[in-house]
């Protein structure tokens, strides 16, 4: 039997060993008002921030590479990389993997992986450890992790070079991350009281409108038939009908109504102080209360530039250093937590697409649309130069479509007002920047040649 995450032994066993991990984070738990790294979650808010946090992370994409020696960059595809993408350990998924290193960093502040290696000294598990069980010793510049011990994993002393270890956002000095749980004790020990307060209220039977007072001398009878009475007006035929007290019977109102007893405000400032510690706009916690479609389109955007950037920055640089050869990297791809709404998504294609900087079929495989022929080839404006019937520009000339305007309006001014002084005037003050560009490309005239052939 498990008591408050211990197991309660007989009365005849040894003493409970006080070194033991649970047992530390039980006490801690218990003199700090019953929040600890083991109970934090009981907490509804930071339970919704650390599935948020955890969740997302979890849904990313997570690939390795390396440079190619073009000035480009290729995939890396062996059992390293399968490490991060399809299975870390025999156990676990890489959905399952990510979700739970954010967790373990976010309620303990640390997370760590033991590389477990074949006969070759190639790393092929990435195995998950307990952080409470986990003691980071450092002397005269050099690292070691003491490690407790699991059911699965004896207890030993784990060289820096045989572990992943992911720190969290707060440092607690250079070697390891802070757990957030612990720095905000108070403000999680404030909302778990009122929980419990407004718990304890239900449970105690406080919350009843009126009640009933009997003066001295009223007979039981009249309290049974009283009863009765109740009993017998339950019910949705009933509503309305009057009551009739008997002799030394009188109603009283309960003094502190349910809307005085109503906690929420409590409850809501204390997911909002929760919010900022975990850095996780309300409305992607489901707090509506002020939430519009414009705030919460925002809030995903805030999300992922101010939450998932950070996390995922941090977890890369682990990976990338301690599995990695120098140069190599890992990533993950947030395409999908940044591409924003329809519209935006489609408008930004448009923009990459015209200026040559994404072909049409990369866009359509962000979009899991299947290539088309034809579309592999990057467009250029025709602003910039002619296409010939094969597809190749030709010809670049970025003054020409200044020329033909200028051509057009010289043309129409002589037109309607014909070879006055005027006229002469404003063809000469449209032609003289696009003559010196023309110059600029290598085609030469003067300005009343230019004005002579837009009249012509």
């Amino acid at each position: 039997m498990r008591f408050l995450g211990l197991e309660k032994r007989d009365a005849k066993a040894a003493a409970v060993d006080l070194s033991d991990p649970a047992v530390i984070g039980w006490l801690g738990g218990v003199l700090d008002g019953g929040v600890s790294e083991e109970t934090a979650t009981t907490c509804v808010a930071v339970l919704a921030c650390i599935r948020v946090r955890a969740e997302t992370l979890a849904s990313l994409p997570c690939h390795a590479y390396r440079p190619n020696g073009d000035g480009g960059i290729d995939r890396i595809e062996d059992g390293t990389a399968d490490l991060l993408e399809r299975r870390p350990n025999d156990f676990m998924t890489p959905y399952q993997f990510w979700a739970w290193k954010q967790q373990s960093e976010d309620i303990h502040g640390n997370a760590y992986a033991l590389k477990i290696r074949n006969g070759r000294g190639q790393v092929t598990q990435l195995w998950p450890l307990n952080a409470a069980a986990m003691t980071v010793k450092h002397v005269g510049g050099k690292m070691a992790y003491q490690y407790a011990g699991d059911e699965d994993i004896p207890a030993q002393l784990i060289h820096p070079s045989d572990l992943l270890h992911f720190k969290g956002s707060i440092l607690k000095d250079p070697f390891e991350g802070e757990s957030l749980v612990r720095l905000t004790k108070g403000t999680l020990k404030l909302g778990k009281e009122a929980e419990q307060f407004f718990d304890m209220l239900l449970n105690n039977g406080n919350h009843f409108p009126t009640y009933i007072t009997a003066e001295p001398g009223t007979s039981t009878r009249a309290v049974e038939d009283f009863k009765a009475q109740l009993k017998g007006k339950a019910g949705l035929w009933h509503a309305g009908e009057t009551l009739v007290f008997g002799p030394g019977l009188r109603p009283e109102q309960n003094k502190m109504t349910l809307q005085e007893m109503d906690f929420s405000p409590q409850l809501r400032w204390n997911l909002e102080q929760v919010s900022r510690i975990w850095r996780v706009p309300l409305p992607i916690i489901n707090d509506l209360t002020h939430g519009t479609y414009t705030n919460s389109e925002q809030a995903s955007i805030w999300l992922a530039q101010y939450t998932m950037t950070p996390v995922c920055k941090a977890t890369e640089q682990v990976l990338s250093l301690g599995l990695f050869p120098r140069g190599s990297y890992a990533e993950f791809n947030m395409d999908g937590l940044q591409r924003g709404d329809y519209n935006s998504r489609t408008a930004g294609y448009l923009r990459m697409t015209s200026g040559g900087i994404m072909t049409r079929n990369e866009v359509r495989r962000k979009e899991n649309l299947n290539p088309l022929p034809g579309l592999d080839e990057p467009l250029i404006s025709l602003a910039n130069g002619t296409v010939s019937e094969d597809g190749s520009v030709v010809n670049p000339n970025v003054v020409e479509p200044v020329a033909k305007d200028a051509r057009s309006r010289i043309a129409a001014r002589f037109a309607k007002d014909g070879p006055t002084e005027r006229s002469w005037e404003f063809a000469r003050t449209v032609a003289a920047p696009v003559v010196e560009s023309l110059a600029l490309a290598g085609i030469v005239g003067t300005v009343d040649e230019f004005v002579e052939a837009c009249i012509e």
